[in-house]
């Protein structure tokens, strides 16, 4: 098993990646399915992110998408696949349709 941590390079959470060996012919999990993950990074414009992307030949699995209603309105996402198989995602919003009725917020990296 391979460890890196990259908690340095997040202030106000920590990220460790692992590499482990073993079966190589169990099924990848979907990431809908229990134990399916995914990394998702929050992009100031998804459109813009997506155009790089297809740009540098990366394999672009969906979107961008967006919500247009309910408690998610406004939530902007790709999906797509770093060159060693896994699942990213990346994602835009400014304010959520739940915003208008509750005081919670979704945590941003963006500054207040």
């Amino acid at each position: 098993m391979f460890r890196l941590p990259l908690s340095a390079l997040f202030q106000l959470s920590s990220v460790e990646l692992f590499e482990y060996s073993g079966e190589e012919d169990s099924r990848p999990k979907r990431l809908s399915e229990v134990g399916g993950m995914h990394l998702c990074f929050e992009v100031d414009d998804v459109h813009a992110c997506a155009e790089r992307l297809r740009a540098q030949g990366v394999d672009m699995l969906d979107g961008p998408n967006l919500v247009e209603s309910g408690p998610l309105r406004g939530f902007n996402w790709i999906y797509f696949r770093s060159p060693w198989g896994l699942m990213l995602e990346a994602a835009s919003f400014n304010r959520l349709g739940y915003e208008s009725n509750s005081s919670h917020r979704l945590w941003s990296a963006k500054p207040v």
